[in-house]
């Protein structure tokens, strides 16, 4: 699934796809080899769809509609482990959705579904949104003069981006003087490639009303609704604690800009019982998932479930500092990059059509 940068659906819509995706790879049924697809599913689902449509609360509206998902298929008998992860405004959601799933069975993170909520990675969640430079800056320059509005977006949003190392790791990489530690295979450079070559398709220029609106309905009211959640099951009581029984990794930027990243991860560890925070050095807000962190790795040490690996970055990446940090020299010795002709090539990629 794609959404367009002009994209205004409601979140019922989008939240829609990605829980029925979620139902559907973790259901188990002879369908296994069968490839999801969206239109059949959206097919399915129109009347749901159009009865959330009308909650003004899109963003109750949907996480809520996770715990009536999540109650199906009562007579499963194995189980598979899922971890939820989310970025930012994802973190948020996520977020939302973990606790929806837990507050409907009390005091277990297990379901009636043929999965079990076994963890939850918030990298700068949006959960401090109410405290951020972003909800001050954002409102004004959706609201300037539409001339205006271009010059006002790169000057006074994009910086909140951005941090001192993400240009000039850039320039490393395409100079073939380095790669992030996790490209350490022709597969995984060529997949790095594509997704540079897909960038000016998808980052296209966000309009002034829809910028408006998603501070709105999606920051605004998201940061809401999930910390009036966090504060009503603390007046409850009871002993129960928000995610009781569910392992949560935050992962904030040092240097983002955006949210107060650091802060908020050591509030969500008084507020989660089993939550944990790893700081990701001289990270923005939109690299903290870059070259300066090994994902994979701080999930796997994080969630020992998980398929076994390294659970940290590689010496050679971790011992570097200052924009070398989390970098390493090419995995084959050369000095230069995989050709872009070898990117769609039959041995390092494989389409898969849906």
């Amino acid at each position: 699934m794609e959404v367009d940068m002009s994209d205004r659906s409601s979140f019922d819509y989008l939240k829609n796809v990605v829980l029925d995706y979620l139902k559907e790879q973790t259901t188990q049924s002879s369908r296994s080899t069968e490839l999801y697809n969206i239109s059949e599913e959206e097919s399915a689902n129109d009347e749901r769809m159009s009865a959330r449509k009308k909650n003004r609360n899109v963003f109750s509206s949907i996480a809520n509609s996770f715990t009536t998902i999540s109650t199906t298929n009562p007579s499963s008998k194995t189980k598979r482990q899922v971890y939820l992860m989310g970025e930012s405004f994802g973190g948020m959601l996520a977020t939302a959705i973990a606790m929806n799933v837990t507050q409907s069975l009390p005091n277990t993170n297990t379901n009636n579904n043929d999965w079990d909520l076994a963890g939850l990675l918030l990298i700068n969640p949006a959960t401090c949104y109410d405290r951020c430079k972003l909800a001050s800056e954002g409102p004004l320059v959706a609201e300037i003069p539409s001339l205006l509005y271009p010059m006002a977006l790169l000057a006074k949003l994009v910086p909140l981006f951005t941090d001192e190392y993400s240009f000039p790791q850039l320039l490393l990489i395409l100079r073939s003087k380095g790669l992030p530690s996790i490209i350490d295979t022709p597969a995984r450079e060529a997949y790095m490639g594509r997704v540079a070559f897909s960038l000016p398709s998808r980052l296209k220029f966000m309009p002034q009303e829809t910028l408006a609106w998603r501070l709105q309905e999606w920051l605004t009211v998201g940061c809401q609704f999930v910390n009036q959640q966090l504060q009503q099951k603390k007046q409850q009581g009871g002993g129960e604690e928000p995610l009781q029984n569910v392992k949560v990794l935050v992962i904030a930027g040092e240097k983002d800009k955006t949210l107060p990243s650091i802060d908020e991860a050591e509030r969500l560890m008084t507020v989660f019982p089993d939550c944990v925070a790893h700081v990701v050095e001289g990270a923005g807000h939109a690299s903290t998932c870059g070259s300066r962190v090994d994902l994979a790795a701080l999930a796997r040490g994080r969630f020992p479930n998980l398929a076994p690996g390294r659970t940290s970055m590689k010496e050679e990446a971790a011992s570097n500092t200052g924009v070398s940090f989390g970098m390493e020299k090419r995995y084959n010795g050369e000095e230069v990059g995989l050709s872009p002709l070898l990117y769609w090539s039959k041995d390092l990629y494989k389409e898969c059509k849906r």
